[in-house]
């Protein structure tokens, strides 16, 4: 292949990255953000070769930042389901049932002594069925678990910016223990609540929000750009070797 033929391709393939990521940042709203949004561009990342290893971590890197600016929105407006769904509740559980071929889908947010209710004539009964009938395979894992495992595995990304990750994911975690124990229905019955609250238990209570911004997300982005334009694959976000 000639020089020019190879020089060709690779801006071909610069510009294939700068692309998706501009889509990233048109819809990087959260109005716009959600479980289906992220999965569809991971799966988008998971079919793009990796010939740009810094390219492909540092990109999969501001998808990783969506998914926790997402959930730590859904948390602070006490969207508890929908934050616990990217950071807790596998998208796909199947549940094989002693000496029957295929298996079942488990609901998503159900209950399995709900859903195999019929089973057993009582609670009780159920709970022993699902334990000597039954066992659990997690097809999919939710998004926040997956994309950090992704992100460790690569060896690729710097150990700061992998703890930044563990620890947003706690923060989400606690929040949402926090207010859940608190039983807030919404985000009006939380002020309503707050009006009559000390000022520093108010100051407290709002140090358990999350408020999550995108500034790393754009910080990778500057970081995806420098990349492209030096070729050379070095970022703060990644690992020197």
């Amino acid at each position: 292949m000639s020089s020019a033929m190879a020089s060709g391709r690779l801006d071909r393939h610069r510009g294939s990255w700068i692309r998706y990521n501009g889509f990233l940042e048109r819809n990087a709203s959260l109005a716009r953000l959600n479980e289906g949004f992220l999965d569809e561009r991971r799966k988008e990342l998971d079919n793009v070769p990796q010939d740009d290893p810094a390219l492909y971590w540092l990109t999969y890197a501001r998808l990783n930042e969506l998914a926790l600016y997402c959930a730590g929105n859904y948390t602070d407006n006490f969207e508890f389901s929908s934050a616990g769904d990217l950071l807790v509740n596998p998208r796909r559980i199947l549940v094989h049932i002693r000496n029957r071929s295929g298996a079942v889908v488990k609901e998503r947010r159900g209950n399995l002594t709900e859903q195999f209710g019929g089973m057993a004539e009582n609670r009780e009964g159920v709970i022993r069925w699902l334990k000597r009938e039954t066992t659990l395979e997690t097809k999919e894992k939710p998004l926040l678990p997956l994309f950090l495992e992704n992100l460790v595995r690569s060896e690729r990304m710097s150990d700061g910016y992998l703890e930044s990750i563990r620890n947003r994911m706690r923060k989400i975690g606690d929040a949402i223990g926090f207010f859940g124990c608190m039983n807030f229905v919404d985000s009006h019955e939380f002020y309503l609540r707050l009006q009559n609250t000390p000022e520093e238990e108010k100051a407290f209570i709002r140090s358990k929000f999350c408020r999550f911004d995108t500034k790393t997300f754009d910080a990778l982005g500057s970081e995806i750009s420098r990349a492209v334009g030096r070729g050379d694959g070095r970022s703060a976000f990644l690992k020197t070797h």
